[in-house]
């Protein structure tokens, strides 16, 4: 893939090159697989554990392990998600927070991400609420959940 059709900026396909030469520790322009998505996090790619199981074993079937920096690039135009929708968001919103009290509890954000199919461990979800909770009462609202997508989407730090 050129890095000219890609759907990155110019400033963020530089970051991106940034973060892969310094996975790539030997400097043989590829990346193991636990590199591989050690730098695809470091570029803003949220990866759930089921993600990463999923690109591990593609890359040992396809790639004997390891990635160069098309197929990194490959993975991050799989793996990037647009920006959502006021109006998405607050639909995501709303489906989260079953009891309609504004605020998303830890029961109903757990059971949101298994009916999705998000399977994660005790200890990402933890740090996910962590994460997501930036007032810590315990419970995530609209403010912090957008907050949150937006992060996750834009790479706004680019």
């Amino acid at each position: 893939m050129a890095d000219e059709d890609s759907k990155f900026s110019a400033k963020q396909l530089k970051e991106f090159r940034l973060a892969y030469g310094i996975y790539d520790e030997d400097g043989d322009g590829k990346l193991d697989s636990d590199a591989c998505c050690k730098c695809l996090r470091a570029c803003g790619i949220p990866l759930t554990e089921n993600a990463i199981a999923n690109i591990t074993t593609d890359l040992d079937i396809y790639s004997d392990g390891e990635v160069n920096w098309d197929g990194f690039m490959a993975l991050m135009e799989e793996h990037h998600k647009p920006l959502p929708t006021e109006k998405e968001l607050i639909a995501a919103f709303k489906a989260m927070d079953e009891d309609g009290s504004g605020a998303v509890s830890r029961s109903e954000l757990k059971r949101f991400l298994t009916n999705v199919g998000e399977k994660l461990s005790e200890d990402e979800f933890e740090q996910m609420v962590a994460d997501i909770d930036t007032d810590g009462d315990g419970e995530i609202d609209y403010k912090e959940f957008a907050s949150l997508m937006a992060k996750s989407s834009s790479y706004s730090d680019f």
